[in-house]
């Protein structure tokens, strides 16, 4: 727990808390957990910034990666918003 209060990098601090993440109650290890958890959080606010994502560009770079081509895209994309039908995608890999 030293370690990442002095500033060393934090993946042995989560690597802990994965070990004891189902410690039972009224342990030493859920205080330990409990600590290890804020301490974290509170790097990652300070330390990682994720970008703002669009959902449908988040989306369809998912698709994208799953090989679906374009035409799926505007398909889903072009239909009448709200109907039924908006939400229907087909995957053609």
């Amino acid at each position: 727990m030293e370690s990442i209060v002095h500033g060393s990098p934090v993946p042995k601090a989560v690597a802990r808390a994965l070990e004891i993440f189902h410690a039972e109650q009224s342990t030493p290890e859920v205080d330990e957990l409990a600590l290890l958890l804020v301490l974290v959080k509170d790097y990652e606010d300070k330390h990682v910034h994720l970008p703002n994502v669009d959902p449908i560009e988040a989306v369809k770079l998912k698709w994208q990666n799953a090989g679906c081509r374009p035409k799926i895209w505007s398909q889903a994309y072009n239909s009448t918003a709200g109907s039924a039908d908006s939400y229907r995608v087909e995957f053609n890999f």
